[in-house]
Formats: C-alpha cells, sequence, structure tokens
C-alpha cells in the first residue's frame, strides 16, 4: 500500500518577511521541542524524532539559507521523507561519533525492517527504512506505523523504550520523550495549526495597523 501523503509544508510558505519577524522566537520553541525528542547513543549516534512542526521548520529554514538548487531541492524532498503522517512517527538517525570501518554495519542494519523496535509496556512496533539523506553519508530515516494498542500504552504509565537491531542495545524513553511523542501523534491526528502560522498570526496582531497616511514633518 502507498504510504499516504502528508499535507506538505511547503504548501503553507510564510512570506519572508513574517518569518523573520518571528524566527528569533520560533527557533528558540523548535530547540527545546528537538531536545524532548532527542536520543543519544553512546558511540552509535543519535535518534531525533521528528514531527510536522520541524517539517515546517526546516522547510522554511532551507528556503532562508538559499544555495544551490540542486542541492536545495534534495533537501525539500528529504523533508517530504520524514515528514510523518497522521498514525506515524518518523525520526532521523545520524551516525554521528560511529568509526568508518562500523559506518557501513550501522547503514546495512537501518536500512533494513525492523532495525529499531519501538515498545511501550506490552505492544510494540518495528521501524520501516524510509532511506538515506541524499546529501549526507551518515543519516537515515525511519518510519513506525504506531497502532491503537501502542498508542494506548504511550498514553498509560508503562515503560517505553526503543530497541535497537545491533550493539546500540536498549534505551528506555525519558517520560519527557514519552509524553512528546504522544502529543505529536495526538496533534496528527486532529491536524492542529502549526505553531509558526499561530506565532505570525499573532505578530500581525500586535503590530499597529497603519493609518494608510504619511506621518507629518
Amino acid at each position: 500500500m502507498a504510504r499516504p501523503e502528508p499535507e506538505s509544508p511547503l504548501d503553507r510558505l510564510l512570506p519572508a518577511a513574517a518569518y523573520e519577524a518571528v524566527r528569533p522566537s520560533y527557533r528558540r520553541r523548535i530547540s527545546a521541542a528537538r531536545a524532548r525528542r532527542r536520543i543519544q547513543l553512546d558511540g552509535s549516534g543519535s535518534l531525533q524524532f521528528q514531527t510536522r512542526e520541524f517539517a515546517v521548520w526546516r522547510t522554511h529554514e532551507l528556503r532562508r539559507a538559499g544555495g544551490d538548487a540542486r542541492t536545495v531541492q534534495r533537501a525539500r524532498d528529504a523533508v517530504r521523507t520524514w515528514c510523518p503522517a497522521e498514525g506515524e512517527l518518523t525520526a532521523t538517525f545520524t551516525a554521528d561519533g560511529v568509526k568508518r570501518e562500523r559506518m557501513r554495519a550501522v547503514g546495512d542494519a537501518l536500512a533494513a525492517p525492523g532495525a529499531v523496535l519501538l515498545r511501550a509496556g506490552r505492544e510494540a512496533v518495528s521501524s520501516e527504512p524510509l532511506g538515506a539523506d541524499p546529501n549526507r553519508e551518515t543519516v537515515w530515516y525511519l518510519r513506525w506505523r504506531v497502532t491503537p494498542w501502542l498508542q494506548a500504552e504511550l498514553s498509560a504509565d508503562a515503560p517505553c523504550a526503543l530497541v535497537f537491531g545491533w550493539d546500540a542495545g536498549l534505551v528506555t524513553l525519558p517520560p519527557a520523550t514519552k509524553a512528546a511523542l504522544r502529543t505529536d501523534l495526538v496533534e496528527a491526528r486532529v491536524r492542529s495549526r502549526s505553531l509558526l502560522h499561530r506565532l505570525a498570526e499573532r505578530q500581525r496582531h500586535v503590530q499597529p495597523p497603519s493609518s494608510g497616511h504619511p506621518a507629518r514633518s
């Protein structure tokens, strides 16, 4: 079955000036949200759970940075790859700190179904590979299709962990990460408006309206 196409963040870009007006506050919030969803692995890299909001942020930052058109387009296509649809969790695995001689083994593991098991209470679901980043050879994308039973366990007091299919072993998710994943699944279902667009709307409301007349000298 083909993967359902999530609404693309590229379809609702703010004007550049509007993005710049809210960017400092937005970046602070994105940084804090990403930290709650990041799992560091000793010697094996890191795993960053992604959200639709992160896709919105990344898309605007790519436009702002500019650069070679082909590279930018490939990066935008990568955002479409990892932007989660309803009922999904996705993540970016970055093999930072992995020795070069082990890189191929890690990459082969991540390219196979079931590389990372997401377990909550008595329920578990295996990851599906979404491919490697076209611009960075140490980055891979993963997806978990979350069942109603797994989501129920995420909402309960049950412990939650990632089980890696290589020597990275098992990592228990902190309560803040578990709570964040639960929130992400709910927001994807109700299709909440992005934080960026809410901040931009608030910014418009606090700006004094223009009178339309030139200022007196």
